[in-house]
């Protein structure tokens, strides 16, 4: 079924507070991730995701190896993130400090699985062999560092470029980008990242409790490395990968971003995303998935 390659399967829970900048100061986390004091010119929000990702080759019914496609892999791992934004400058840094792990201890296999059994069709194969296969455990550790600064600011348009590096153990990129968003919204670099009711001072007052708008997000990345195509560290030094692919295969400029639709009212929050990515290796395809997020901010 080739609606359900490469990114199969996900999972995100994500809590955005105050406290967490508490909690990342007392064990330590505070002095990696980018913090400016928070004063009048800048606003810090700390959040903490539990994330798992589960990726397939093209045909995720083959019970053996596809060579020249994508591996069976999957990830499971904390997010601790500081979003810092400043208003007066219009401007965001973002920095993201990962930690879990790739492989089977991610339960890849249970999960996919498990849905499929849950979910299951007639006739349908709800056990997805290829996942024997998969690639080993590993360790992942990650850091994300984006920058991001407006470029045009009108009522009911706003622009801003992006600059980004993710390093670890199992990306290695750096990208450029921009973000475009055209409607009814507070500014993206709002203290409150836009995220709550409009302000009396934004576009079309009439609707301050209502924001409606498009978005659109590529960033283009320099690809050095990636663990879920080429296999982790560990696993890589052991030698016993099941089957990874080689540096050469790998396609070095990926066009990576999402575009979508978001509906605000009050502190209560819809997006709707589409993702869309270019092709990661030299005989993939391009790819796209899409989500819905609900979100309440207090």
């Amino acid at each position: 079924d080739n609606n359900d390659r490469y990114f199969t399967q996900g999972l995100k829970l994500e809590v955005m507070s105050n406290a967490l900048s508490r909690i990342n100061k007392k064990i330590l986390v505070d002095r990696i991730l980018i913090k400016p004091p928070s004063d009048s010119s800048f606003a810090n929000h700390a959040s903490i995701s539990f994330i798992q990702e589960f990726y397939t080759p093209s045909d995720k019914t083959a019970d053996s190896i596809l060579p020249n496609d994508r591996p069976f892999a999957g990830v499971m791992y904390l997010s601790l993130r500081n979003i810092s934004v400043s208003p007066k400058e219009s401007y965001r840094i973002t920095s993201d400090l990962s930690i879990g792990v790739l492989g089977p201890a991610a339960l890849g296999r249970e999960m996919q699985n498990g849905v499929h059994m849950v979910f299951k069709k007639q006739n349908a194969d709800t056990n997805i062999l290829g996942w024997n296969y998969q690639v080993k455990n590993d360790l992942y550790l990650n850091y994300l560092l984006k920058y991001e600064k407006i470029m045009i600011n009108t009522k009911i348009l706003q622009t801003s470029y992006i600059y980004q590096f993710d390093l670890g153990t199992i990306y290695n990129d750096f990208g450029f980008g921009a973000r475009a968003q055209f409607g009814i919204f507070n500014s993206y670099f709002d203290k409150n990242l836009g995220y709550i009711a409009r302000e009396d001072k934004g576009s079309f007052k009439l609707f301050k409790q209502i924001q409606a708008y498009l978005f659109f997000n590529p960033v283009v990345k320099m690809v050095l490395w990636n663990s879920l195509l080429q296999g982790g560290i560990i696993g890589n030094m052991q030698g016993n990968q099941p089957y990874t692919m080689s540096e050469n295969d790998i396609s070095r400029l990926v066009v990576d971003g999402s575009y979508g639709a978001i509906f605000i009212l009050g502190r209560f929050s819809v997006q709707f995303i589409q993702y869309f990515k270019s092709k990661e290796f030299d005989k993939g395809y391009n790819h796209r998935y899409g989500n819905v997020t609900v979100a309440y901010s207090w």
